[in-house]
């Protein structure tokens, strides 16, 4: 999750030996390990759904994030939240976008997020960010906000967002800026302490994203929000 090799004549060259050795079983741990990754962090949200808004606003203060994605979607494209919680930001789209798709891991989220009267017409569905119940390109524009560090699978999640937005669409991404604060992990379920500019433009590169834009907002104990703007890249 965390390393990988850099591109050298050493990988290469490593590359033969590893595959001699029968890497299946060692692939078969690391599915395992990252299921029950994804389990630990289902169970998470589930237990913490009731107090979500509580922990928001303690962690982004006074900054209005759902007001900066709102601004960058497009008027009347089908929109996705990604990780929509109990709905808060997703209810917020309905007024501007031309139809909503909210997607969450957690039932007890998804069920808060039924509560509200603006997504009684909202598709709401159970589903991993590394394996989304959307069709190829069934989205004109996508929003990813505080979903990617709690995340095992980083580059699958956002390799699924590529496939689900349509050529054309936008990918809107807020989180925080790499930083030292360990007690997030506990706190929120972080498994990444924040990203760089560099590294996540990086990523949404493998991805198939080109970086259209950012900002920062410094929030709260000392943090830093960081939004992104992608755009799907053209087949070459």
């Amino acid at each position: 999750v965390f390393y990988r090799a850099p591109d050298s004549p050493q990988r290469q060259a490593l590359a033969p030996l590893v595959g001699e050795c029968g890497p299946g079983e060692d692939l078969e741990r690391a599915r395992k390990c990252l299921e029950a990754r994804a389990l630990e962090t289902r169970r998470f949200f589930n237990a913490i759904a009731p107090d979500w808004r509580a922990m928001r606003r303690e962690g982004l203060g006074e900054v209005d994030l759902d007001g900066l994605i709102l601004s960058l979607l497009p008027p009347g494209a089908k929109a996705a939240d990604l990780g929509c919680g109990p709905g808060d930001l997703l209810e917020a789209m309905g007024a501007k976008a031309g139809g909503l798709i909210g997607v969450d891991a957690s039932p007890a989220m998804l069920e808060l997020a039924r509560r509200k009267p603006g997504l009684a017409g909202a598709s709401l569905r159970v589903g991993e960010l590394e394996h989304l119940p959307l069709a190829d390109a069934e989205a004109q524009a996508a929003v990813l906000s505080l979903t990617l560090h709690p995340l095992a699978a980083l580059a699958a999640a956002l390799a699924e967002a590529r496939r689900v937005v349509a050529p054309g669409g936008v990918l809107v991404v807020a989180d925080y800026l790499k930083h030292q604060a360990e007690h997030m992990r506990e706190r929120y379920g972080d498994r990444w302490l924040g990203f760089s500019r560099e590294k996540l433009a990086e990523w949404l590169d493998r991805a198939g994203f080109a970086l259209a834009d950012w900002s920062e907002h410094p929030v709260n104990n000392g943090l830093v929000a960081a939004r992104a703007v992608a755009t799907p890249r053209q087949p070459s």
